[in-house]
């Protein structure tokens, strides 16, 4: 059956979709320029163009399961803008992170040579990146997006009690690969 009204766009996903990097290469140059313009209204320059990049390379790299419900401008530039928004939250949880550990830096030892910040932010993200996914973005919107739990399982579409297990999961997790460390991330590790 031969469909109709088939925008350029559409056509072009299609064909990417059967590996055509030439069609790829088109739909970059036609929005590469004026989705960074569109990001620089959630992020600067530098990071505007890197989440337009990693929209794209996604495109790419997911292209035979790729399903785009809407129009692809408009996919193109939801995309854009979400990934902009988890840059940011990502951004505002290391400033927290970070207060909480200089704080509890300043709080607790007079010697803050011998371990500064950036290394225990680094320590810290590693333990995060470990966790399973679920758990870390329950964690991290409880501890840093200041939602309650409730408001986890509407988002997540799961119940309380299983963000609850998600939280006291990565909790419990955090705690194991940050023993070494604990006191500089009291704040954050309190059930």
């Amino acid at each position: 059956m031969e469909r109709l009204n088939i925008t350029e766009d559409n056509i072009l996903i299609e064909r990417i979709k059967g590996g055509d990097s030439s069609a790829y290469d088109t739909l970059f140059r036609r929005y590469y320029a004026q989705l960074c313009a569109f990001a620089c209204r959630y992020a600067e320059i530098s990071d505007a163009e890197n989440a337009v990049q990693d929209v794209m390379l996604y495109i790419w790299e997911k292209r035979e399961s790729l399903i785009i419900r809407n129009s692809v401008s408009t996919y193109l530039y939801n995309a854009v803008k979400n990934h902009c928004l988890s840059l940011m939250n990502r951004g505002i949880i290391k400033e927290k992170v970070m207060n909480s550990i200089q704080k509890a830096m300043r709080d607790n030892y007079d010697d803050t040579d011998s371990c500064t910040a950036e290394e225990l932010y680094r320590k810290y993200e590693e333990a995060i990146r470990s966790l399973p996914e679920s758990m870390r973005d329950a964690f991290e919107k409880s501890r840093f997006g200041n939602m309650k739990f409730k408001e986890i399982a509407n988002e997540a579409g799961v119940s309380v009690k299983t963000v609850e297990y998600r939280i006291y999961g990565a909790v419990k997790i955090l705690r194991a690969k940050l023993k070494d460390y604990l006191p500089f991330f009291v704040h954050i590790l309190w059930l």
